[in-house]
């Protein structure tokens, strides 16, 4: 079982499209593919809206990276 690495992020929602951006440091048409793929779930359930708004808590799975939870940072800290 793979570990959960936690992406701490100022302000919500964020949508998987960037999120998955930031987790991976990958280009937006490289995430628009595994996105639209179906390589990303979200909270456990397939995710192909690169659109679809993450909130505080919410799990990414990307298929050949790792398992991601959004954390949203209080500001200035």
């Amino acid at each position: 079982m793979k570990t959960i690495k936690d992406v701490i992020v100022e302000r919500v929602p964020i949508t998987l499209g960037q999120f998955v951006k930031v987790a991976t440091a990958i280009s937006g048409g490289e995430a628009k593919r595994l996105i639209q793929g179906g390589s990303v779930l979200v909270n456990g359930v397939v995710e192909v809206r690169r659109s679809r708004k993450l909130a505080d808590g919410d799990e990414v799975r990307i298929e050949g990276f790792e398992n991601y939870r959004l954390v949203t940072s209080p500001r200035g800290e």
